[in-house]
């Protein structure tokens, strides 16, 4: 993710270093937590709550980068 969002030329004197933490387990922690997020959320109120949430982060996170 972070070589995508450093294509973008506003974005690109950011650091992301919050996408590279997990360095070659990424893949692997991220299909955990996809599995967590359809299992724990299941209604359409649920989910959007949750897309809601992790937009939010991700503007935070690149507003502080």
């Amino acid at each position: 993710m972070r070589k995508r969002l450093k294509k973008y030329p506003n974005l690109e004197h950011k650091s992301f270093n919050y996408f590279g933490h997990y360095g070659e387990n990424l893949g692997q922690s991220w299909k955990t937590f996809l599995a967590y997020i359809n299992e724990e959320f299941t209604t359409e109120e649920e989910l959007n709550q949750v897309f809601e949430g992790a937009k939010k982060a991700y503007e935070d996170l690149i507003s502080f980068a």
